[in-house]
């Protein structure tokens, strides 16, 4: 094939280099992803070990929760944290919400209740405002599951509200992320959706760079945890 050919044809395909670029920055956050979490294990077992036995000593139930999230092309998997709220916790959110229209409200636009929320134990209070309670998701970062830097999970019963934003569901979901460092749970679910969104479309390792470092400050500055 002639220089010329040759020339024509990679014009013809511009993208292909930006693709391969784009391949191995992922390929490289997974790679750091892994050697971070090995890191890290020791200290997250450690702090893991002390919230557990709180947790033990301060309700009934198991020290660990697995729940459904859905995680990279739609594909559900089991999701790790430390138990922050009582066994009946369903029971008791139904009791509080029934109480006040108002925060029935603001239940259907953030998905949280802010203040006192009865599904929470004393020491899950604690756990929460430190983020403790997500360490051991280290363990889905291993498994492929999660990332450290990425859209949070959504629960399957979310999946609906996804609808437009599937862009989201193209990369692995993340320990922390652009929601998180930018307002949390003080922003409405919908400008959580576009948070994620401009996150993906924007991707970078710098970028993932840029919102590890606010998480560390947001987690211990306890900005928007309940």
């Amino acid at each position: 094939m002639s220089n010329e050919k040759l020339l024509l044809q990679s014009s013809c395909n511009p993208t292909s280099s930006s693709k391969a670029s784009f391949k191995f920055a992922r390929g490289l956050k997974r790679l750091l992803d892994v050697l971070l979490a090995l890191f890290l294990m020791p200290i997250v077992c450690l702090v893991i070990a002390v919230a557990a036995i709180a947790i033990k000593l301060d309700s009934s139930g198991p020290v660990f929760y697995s729940g459904q999230r859905i995680g990279k092309n739609g594909r559900e998997f089991p999701f790790f944290k430390l138990r922050t709220m009582h066994q009946n916790a369903d029971v008791l959110l139904q009791k509080h919400l029934a109480s006040s229209p108002d925060l029935q409200k603001q239940w259907e636009n953030f998905a949280k209740i802010k203040g006192f929320d009865p599904r929470v134990t004393r020491v899950g209070t604690i756990l929460r405002k430190l983020s403790v309670d997500e360490l051991p998701q280290v363990a889905n970062v291993i498994l492929g599951d999660m990332s450290f830097i990425g859209p949070r999970p959504y629960l399957p019963r979310e999946k609906q509200y996804l609808e437009g934003h599937e862009d989201i569901l193209r990369v692995p979901p993340g320990i922390s992320g652009f929601w998180q460092v930018s307002g949390r749970n003080n922003v409405t679910f919908d400008q959580r959706l576009r948070m994620d969104t401009w996150y993906v479309e924007n991707w970078s390792l710098w970028l993932d760079l840029v919102i590890l470092i606010r998480t560390i400050s947001v987690v211990f500055g306890g900005k928007g945890a309940y």
